[in-house]
This record gives C-alpha cells, sequence and structure tokens, in this order.
C-alpha cells in the first residue's frame, strides 16, 4: 500500500520520479495492504494497558475491550496473552 502511495505522490505534488530498491516481480508479490498491528504483534503488553484502563472504568474485560477494535484480534490470540501474563504472575 505504502510504494503505491509513494509512486502516486511522485511527480503529482512536485516533479519527481519514485525509486524502489527491489524488483517488479517482488513488487507484484507484495500484499496490498499491510496486516493490521493488533494481528502481528504479541498482545501481552496492550492486555496490561487494557487492564490498567478497566480499573477506571467497568467494561466486559480485556476481549470484550479489544472486540470493540475494527478488525479485532482473534480470541485464541487474547486467550494465549492473557494466560502468559497470568503464568508470569
Amino acid at each position: 500500500a505504502s510504494e503505491r502511495q509513494r509512486r502516486g505522490r511522485a511527480g503529482r505534488c512536485q516533479p519527481g520520479v519514485a525509486y524502489h530498491l527491489y524488483s517488479r516481480v517482488r513488487s507484484n508479490g507484495l500484499a496490498p495492504f499491510q496486516t493490521p498491528e493488533l494481528h502481528r504483534t504479541p498482545l501481552d503488553e496492550l492486555c496490561l494497558q487494557v487492564k490498567l484502563i478497566e480499573k477506571t472504568e467497568s467494561s466486559g474485560g480485556i476481549s470484550a475491550f479489544l472486540g470493540k477494535a475494527v478488525e479485532p484480534p482473534a480470541p485464541a490470540a487474547i486467550a494465549n496473552a492473557v494466560g502468559n501474563l497470568q503464568t508470569i504472575g
């Protein structure tokens, strides 16, 4: 997605060319959009932050809070993160 954004900006704002340090084959193989951060990063620290917010607000727990996201993480990923935190103590 960012490659197309750069390509569209080059020459539109001011004269210019977009240079990419990979081949067209690799460019064509890239995903059209980046995977959401909630799906590609560990949720442990985010769960702790949600727990801090929960102390001041009454919500339905970490799963309910993260479930309100535009593209929420899988329930199993949330359960694993909470389990890891409980194991740590």
